[in-house]
């Protein structure tokens, strides 16, 4: 039996949808690791260093947790659910992700709008 190029298409289709899904996931892990580490460095910093202890800084320190928040608790599984078309996390959960998106979108919103308000 031999393989014509039609039978190939559709598996070198698929493998080159492979290849961009891992490229995306190891894009999308190196984000998230590069977030945390800046994250807890101006939470650190903020909260050692007295001179470091100013309004603006706790605005900075509250938009980080929300947005590392938003990406432990949120990016993952809506990326999981992207790639498969389904929701394996259970109907609760499911609950849960749409409301921690929510809440953590309005406090970065409610923190960019206290900054300027504050400046």
């Amino acid at each position: 039996m031999t393989h014509s190029t039609h039978d190939q298409k559709p598996l070198a289709a698929e493998y080159g949808r492979i290849l961009r899904l891992a490229a995306l996931q190891y894009a999308l892990r190196e984000v998230r690791a590069s977030y945390a580490f800046a994250y807890l460095s101006l939470a650190h910093s903020s909260s050692t260093h007295r001179r470091m202890r100013t309004v603006t800084n706790y605005f900075l320190v509250n938009l980080s947790v929300s947005d590392l928040l938003m990406s432990l608790l949120n990016c993952i599984f809506n990326f999981i659910f992207m790639l498969n078309s389904d929701w394996p996390f259970g109907a609760i959960y499911c609950i849960v992700n749409n409301f921690v998106a929510n809440v953590t979108v309005a406090a970065s919103v409610f923190t960019l709008v206290a900054i300027s308000i504050d400046r």
